[in-house]
């Protein structure tokens, strides 16, 4: 959603407010254990060993809590959009149904074309 400008037009620069908050929220709500290696790992970029050594942890521990992290923040975030999370990928009618009959044809042409192949091989001995 961006105008000619190149600028997002005022809904996606909405949605885009609207998405942040709902990130923000959903790290701020992990167990700062967890909120400080996936802050470190994800938005400092540091390396699993380089946030090992900072907080003195084992790499092993560093990569768990990051794991627990992500999985906290996936159910947060799928919590906290709700409803709207179906709203994020619509049927689209007609254009569906386009896409679906475009990938039965490619599927067809290429089992014909794969049944083709098998009945020229020379049998084998």
């Amino acid at each position: 959603m961006k105008q000619a400008s190149g600028s997002p037009d005022p809904e996606g620069a909405a949605f885009g407010r609207e998405v942040r908050a709902l990130v923000e929220a959903a790290v701020e709500a992990l167990p700062e254990r967890y909120r400080t290696v996936f802050t470190l790992r994800h938005i400092e970029e540091l390396s699993t060993a380089e946030t090992a050594e900072l907080l003195e942890l084992s790499e092993e521990t560093v990569k768990t809590r990051l794991h627990r992290a992500r999985s906290a923040l996936r159910q947060e975030l799928l919590l906290g959009a709700g409803v709207g999370i179906k709203q994020a990928f619509p049927f689209l009618g007609n254009r569906c149904d386009r896409m679906v009959e475009s990938v039965l044809a490619r599927i067809k042409r290429s089992e014909s074309a794969d049944n083709q192949r098998v009945r020229h091989c020379p049998p084998s001995r």
